[in-house]
C-alpha cells in the first residue's frame, strides 16, 4: 500500500503529501519503532552525557537539549523498553518431531541472554496491515514460550504502571492526552511459577481488557481480548471506556507534549499516536506504541475541523512556500 501511495505522487509531484511513506513504513514496523524509542530515550536522557553531533547534527542537539531540559523540569524521564526481536520459526504442526521444541529452547536462551525478566509480551512485528497484528501473548513462565505464533514477533519486558494507559493523540502542533484503564500489575516472576497457572495467555489488543483474575488463571483466551497497551510493552488498544481528558498532574502532561514532539521530529510524522505509561513507583514514562493515523476516537466531534484547519495550514504554506515572491 506505501509502495502504490509512492509511485501515484512520483506520478503527481503536484499531489500535497503530509507525511512520507518511508516514515509511515517506520511504525508499521514494530522492531523499527522499538529501535527508534531506545535511541530518543538515550538522546533525551539527562542523566548522561549528550553525545557528539554527526551530520547536520547542530539542529538535533538543539532540539535534544532543548526536550532533555524541559522532561528535567518536570522530573520525569524517557525509558524505552527492554526487547529482543525474533526470527520466523517452525510452527509445532511444521518439520520434523521436536522442531518446535528446538525453536523454543533457543527462544528460551535468548530471552535470557538479553536478559530479559519475565513475565514477558509478545507482538507481531508487524503493527498492522495483517489479520494478526493485534493478537497478543503475555507469556508468564519460559514454558509461555512454547506458546508463541511462528510469526517473527517483538519480545518485551512486561511492566507494571498501576493499570493507567495514556493514549496520546498527535495532529501538527496539537497534541491531546487521554486516560484509560490498562492491564493490571502482575505478581513476580517466582510468585506467578509457583501459583501454577497458565504459562501464556493471547489476547486481541482491540477488545477489553482482562482483569488480574483472568491473566492469572489464564483462561482469558484469544476470544476474550484483552489491552495490548498494558504490560509496559503491549500495543494499545482497547475500548474508549473510562478514558478522561484533563486529569493529569501538570508536570506529567508537560512531560509527555514534550515526549510527543520529539516522537514527531524523530519519526517525522505529522499525524499519528502512541501510548505511553508510568511505571510504578516512578517518574519513568514509556511509550509502549506509535500508531499512524489513529482513531482519533475521543476527538471524533472535534476531528472534521481539526483535519479542516490542520491540512488548509499545511497545504497554505507549502504553497507560500514555492511563491516566486519567496
Amino acid at each position: 500500500r506505501l509502495g502504490a501511495i509512492e509511485t501515484y505522487c512520483r506520478k503527481r509531484p503536484w499531489v500535497p503529501l503530509i507525511d512520507p511513506p518511508a516514515a509511515v513504513a517506520r511504525v508499521v514496523s514494530r522492531s523499527a519503532t522499538c529501535l527508534l524509542l531506545t535511541e530518543l530515550a538515550a538522546d533525551l536522557d539527562y542523566g548522561l552525557t549528550p553525545a557528539a553531533p554527526t551530520g547536520g547534527g547542530n539542529r538535533h542537539r538543539a532540539n535534544t537539549d532543548l526536550a532533555r531540559a524541559v522532561l528535567e523540569s518536570t522530573g520525569y524521564r524517557l525509558v524505552a523498553p527492554r526487547y529482543l526481536v525474533t526470527r520466523a520459526r517452525t510452527a509445532p504442526h511444521e518439520g520434523p518431531s521436536g522442531a518446535a521444541d528446538l525453536d523454543s529452547r533457543e527462544l528460551e536462551a535468548a530471552v535470557k541472554a538479553a536478559p530479559l525478566r519475565y513475565p514477558l509480551i509478545c507482538k507481531p512485528v508487524h503493527a498492522c496491515g495483517k489479520g494478526l497484528s493485534h493478537h497478543l501473548t503475555i507469556v508468564l513462565t519460559p514454558d509461555g514460550l512454547r506458546d508463541l505464533s511462528a510469526e517473527p514477533s517483538v519480545v518485551q519486558e512486561y511492566v507494571n504502571h498501576n493499570g493507567r494507559l495514556f493514549k496520546v493523540y498527535v495532529l501538527g502542533d496539537e497534541v491531546r492526552v487521554f486516560e484509560r484503564p490498562s492491564l493490571p500489575n502482575l505478581p513476580p516472576a517466582a510468585d506467578l511459577a509457583a501459583a501454577g497457572g497458565g504459562a501464556s495467555l493471547e489476547f486481541d489488543s482491540q477488545k477489553p481488557y482482562p482483569s488480574l483474575d483472568e491473566l492469572l488463571a489464564g483462561g482469558f483466551g484469544s476470544g476474550g481480548g484483552g489491552s495490548g497497551s498494558g504490560g509496559g510493552s503491549g500495543g494499545g488498544g482497547g475500548g474508549s471506556g473510562g478514558a478522561k481528558h484533563g486529569n493529569m498532574q501538570p508536570a506529567l502532561q508537560e512531560a509527555v507534549t514534550c515526549v510527543a514532539k520529539e516522537l514527531r521530529r524523530v519519526f517525522g510524522l505529522s499525524m499519528f499516536g502512541f501510548d505511553a505509561v508510568v511505571l510504578s513507583g516512578t517518574h519513568e514514562i514509556m511509550v509502549i506504541d506509535v500508531n499512524y493515523f489513529p482513531s482519533y476516537k475521543e476527538l471524533r466531534s472535534e476531528l472534521p475541523a481539526l483535519l479542516t484547519a490542520y491540512f488548509t495550514s499545511e497545504i497554505v504554506g507549502r504553497a507560500g512556500a514555492c511563491s516566486p515572491c519567496n
